[in-house]
């Protein structure tokens, strides 16, 4: 079973929210444009151009030494996604994410309905325990709101993050998307605020 859910708050200098998504694109200093936009979510083309994105210089709680561009914001007019194009690649957006700061991200467990009504879903779902993999597990607070009675995984990028996991007990098994393939084995996959930041979230 897999449950993706997105609780994004808008942060300055980056384009993030619900059913806000980045769509491919640019070398990070260097945008590059194309002819027709193809929607991330659907695939089709024929996205609305709503206008410019202004650069920013802050990304996950830090002033980057260069502006980001900002790229346009779409929305599709098939599925209604909006979605930022172009977008750094994901091997220039790694080292932003994993450089950031923790307060970025750092979320009080008990305000995330979201996390309360997925965690009430596994629980019903496997009262007796299981294997549970969460995608962007960050610092393991949601696994940890589940108990001891699970075998707790997580895929983390940030380096503070996957300690602060640990820590909780929770087992680390990789340290982003790209090593998703491969693991099998689990009774849930949960990923939480982590669809819209891939290059292809419907994947």
């Amino acid at each position: 079973r897999i449950i993706a859910v997105s609780n994004q708050k808008p942060m300055k200098g980056c384009m993030m929210g619900n059913r806000v998504a980045d769509a491919g694109g640019f070398s990070l200093f260097g945008m590059t444009g194309a002819a027709e936009v193809a929607c991330p979510g659907c695939g089709r083309s024929g996205a609305r151009d709503l206008g410019k994105i202004p650069a920013g210089y802050l990304f996950a709680g830090r002033r980057l030494e260069q502006p980001m561009p900002g790229g346009s914001l779409y929305e599709c007019v098939h599925c209604a996604l909006f979605f930022r194009f172009p977008r750094p690649s994901a091997d220039d957006l790694a080292p932003l994410y994993a450089g950031g700061s923790l307060a970025a991200w750092a979320e009080r467990g008990e305000a995330r309905c979201d996390w309360a009504i997925a965690a009430a879903w596994i629980r019903a779902s496997l009262p007796h325990g299981g294997k549970v993999l969460d995608v962007g597990c960050f610092d393991g607070t949601f696994l940890d709101r589940l108990g001891g009675d699970y075998e707790r995984c997580g895929i983390e990028l940030h380096p503070e993050a996957r300690a602060a996991a640990r820590r909780r007990g929770i087992t680390i098994v990789g340290n982003g998307l790209c090593e998703l393939a491969g693991h099998d084995g689990y009774d849930f996959v949960v990923a939480a605020d982590v669809i819209e930041h891939g290059d292809e979230p419907r994947v």
